[in-house]
């Protein structure tokens, strides 16, 4: 077997192993994932690149992401098959690129030094042995070492707890290192000395740039890679490699400008802030992840023992100031709170590399034991690797964390509930909710925001990173129609500065009420969602000159009755057998008649001031004060009823004309 086929086999067999490392994270998908995701949908919907009807923000960092979901959702791909499908993509042409700078052609150009540049005369013997091409067909054992630095590399990246649970998480850090890795194995040449042609390099970079707002980071620290390994001469070529990237980043920077009238994105207002407990934050960060990223770095640190191979020393400083640059800022902006230590993957691509340099050097040494010594500090290394990320925390987080899929449950009932009346959902987590509900939403945490973004509460930088926006007055200004705390199950308790702010309104313990939702596609899931009782909302009761209509869904009130979808798609109270339900309102003196639309027999029960006036079967005539009046209703069949509404009518109206006001 030719060595080009060998390498085409260490590809497809790391490709294997990331797939198999990957599988074991799902069906995990991060909920800013489904961020982007609302973008690409509402793209797809003839809504533009927004995240809900009205004010235009820019609430994702990954604009190429978002339109490659889009193109892809176009094509009639489900949009989280499309990340899936892009994520293993990318991370597998990571793995590409450093399987291909190994190869046969490249390998035996860049292997050994120049001669003189190996201390005690080793560079130019080693050069012969191991770079000069042979006058007969490679031996199987040199087949074999060649295979060494491109399998050491394609299977760091493989088993990496980042790379894999990024290439299933649905958010662009497989764009990241695809675009990362192709950018720096073809900027190869222009620190070796071997070319003068910056657009190979410089089209990833551009991409990058694209990718990720913060991605003119890499595009920097490899054009200073470039002036100081070359000295003056690298000058122009590191000015020409900057182009394209630079003009990716102004053509960004216009659209942002004149789309969303912002210079820089929402994303950054809401979390980016430069503080002392940011830097303590994301130095915790990457002190955490290199302890388990330890035995990669193991294998990095291999190029301090290269002596004066200059071709190698040029490649590790090439690849080391992009991680410097990295890690840098990664630490100034307080490190990520998601799963998989997702600002790590550019640090795990570049240590792959820089493994793969040391593994290259070691094998092509003319030194048997420097060779043997190379192939098992390899294997050590990464046997160390994959122990630890298996076992890595971070990567347990992925396996566990499922409550987005808990949010498609109870969005599909929100959506298939309410979406005709297009109520305002105001939530925490803002992509699984308004992603699988499609209603029109308040990002309560401000990354969607652009009035929470621009204005901070008092000691902003201080705590949980991307959580700390909020504003109660504002949310309550806006009435949503529905209010979420937490996650999607909601509840009683927010956990953010919004929630604990709009708890403590009155208005808002007044005119909202809290209810349960149930909801049993794909899996039954119960949900505590505040819903506009009061005040001319969408969901709330509706009064007019005709009577009152108090839909089913207030009847939900307790845990013992919550409000579902009934067999004709109609949300309303499911009263179980001996179980009920009760609302109140706010009612005036007179004599009502109360009607029920339900699937069974009920019977109601009124009270006032702790006093029953009227009990019985619907329809149900009484007379009331002014003043509160709560209603409770009971099932009186063996199998339950859906209540869907209750109608309170004036005595007075014949019942041939009442109708729904």
């Amino acid at each position: 077997m030719k060595e080009g086929r060998l390498h085409l086999v260490v590809f497809a067999a790391a490709l294997a192993v990331l797939a198999l490392h990957a599988s074991r994270y799902l069906p995990f998908i991060a909920d800013d994932a489904l961020i982007s995701l609302r973008y690409a949908q509402r793209l797809l919907e003839g809504h533009g690149l927004s995240w809900t009807d009205g004010e235009r923000v820019e609430g994702y960092s990954n604009l190429l992401w978002v339109l490659a979901a889009a193109a892809l959702g176009a094509l009639g791909v489900e949009l989280i098959a499309a990340v899936r499908i892009l994520g293993m993509l990318g991370m597998g042409a990571a793995i590409a690129a450093v399987v291909w700078v190994h190869g046969p052609s490249r390998s035996a150009r860049g292997s050994g030094a120049r001669g003189g540049e190996s201390g005690a005369g080793e560079g130019a013997e080693a050069m012969k042995t191991a770079a000069a091409p042979p006058a007969d067909e490679p031996s199987f054992a040199a087949r074999l070492q060649a295979l060494v630095p491109p399998l050491g590399a394609a299977l760091a990246l493989a088993l990496a707890g980042p790379i894999a649970v990024w290439a299933i998480g649905g958010l662009e850090q497989a764009f990241v290192a695809a675009f990362l890795a192709w950018a720096l194995v073809l900027a190869y040449p222009l620190v070796d000395g071997d070319g003068e042609r910056v657009l190979p390099a410089a089209v990833p970079l551009a991409l990058l740039v694209l990718t990720r707002p913060d991605g003119p980071i890499f595009t920097a620290a490899i054009a200073l890679a470039i002036v100081v390994c070359r000295g003056s001469g690298g000058l122009g070529t590191a000015a020409r490699l900057i182009v394209l990237p630079f003009a990716a980043f102004v053509g960004q920077l216009g659209f942002r400008l004149s789309y969303y009238g912002e210079w820089v994105a929402n994303t950054a207002r809401a979390k980016v802030v430069f503080s002392l407990e940011r830097l303590g934050q994301g130095l915790a960060y990457l002190g955490g992840g290199g302890l388990w990223l330890g035995g990669l770095v193991l294998l990095a640190l291999g190029v301090l023992f290269v002596g004066r191979d200059q071709r190698v020393r040029r490649r590790a400083l090439l690849l080391l100031l992009p991680l410097a640059f990295w890690l840098a800022y990664v630490a100034a902006v307080g490190g990520d709170i998601f799963p998989g230590r997702r600002h790590l993957v550019p640090a795990v691509v570049i240590l792959a590399l820089l493994g793969a340099e040391f593994l290259r050097w070691a094998t092509s040494h003319r030194s048997p034991e420097v060779r043997l010594g190379g192939a098992a500090l390899g294997l050590l290394a990464l046997t160390i690797f994959a122990a630890a990320q298996w076992r890595d925390p971070h990567n347990h987080r992925a396996i566990h964390e499922r409550w987005e899929w808990d949010g498609r449950v109870v969005g599909h009932l929100l959506r298939d509930a309410f979406s005709e009346k297009a109520p305002l959902l105001a939530v925490d987590p803002a992509g699984c909710l308004p992603f699988f509900s499609s209603l029109p939403s308040l990002d309560m945490l401000g990354l969607n925001d652009g009035f929470l973004a621009k204005n901070p509460p008092p000691g902003f930088g201080e705590g949980f990173l991307g959580h700390e926006l909020g504003d109660g007055a504002y949310v309550l200004s806006r009435n949503p129609d529905l209010v979420v705390f937490c996650l999607p199950g909601g509840g009683s308790r927010p956990c953010f500065r919004s929630g604990r702010e709009l708890i403590r309104e009155p208005r808002f313990r007044r005119e909202w009420s809290l209810l349960t939702f149930e909801a049993h596609a794909p899996h039954r899931f119960t949900a505590q969602i505040w819903v506009r009782k009061e005040g001319g909302g969408k969901l709330g009761i509706e009064r007019g000159d005709r009577g009152i209509v108090i839909p089913g869904y207030f009847f939900a009130t307790a845990s013992a009755v919550s409000a579902t979808l009934g067999p004709d798609g109609r949300i309303g109270a499911h009263l179980e057998p001996g179980r009920s339900g009760k609302s109140s309102l706010a009612v005036g003196a007179g004599s009502l008649v109360i009607e029920a639309d339900a699937s069974d027999p009920i019977e109601l029960e009124l009270r006032q001031a702790g006093r029953r006036i009227a009990a019985g079967a619907p329809p149900l005539q009484a007379s009331v004060a002014e003043g509160e009046l709560v209603i409770t209703a009971t099932s009186t069949t063996s199998h339950g009823a859906h209540l869907r509404e209750l109608r309170l009518l004036p005595a007075a109206i014949p019942a041939s004309t009442r109708a729904r006001p």
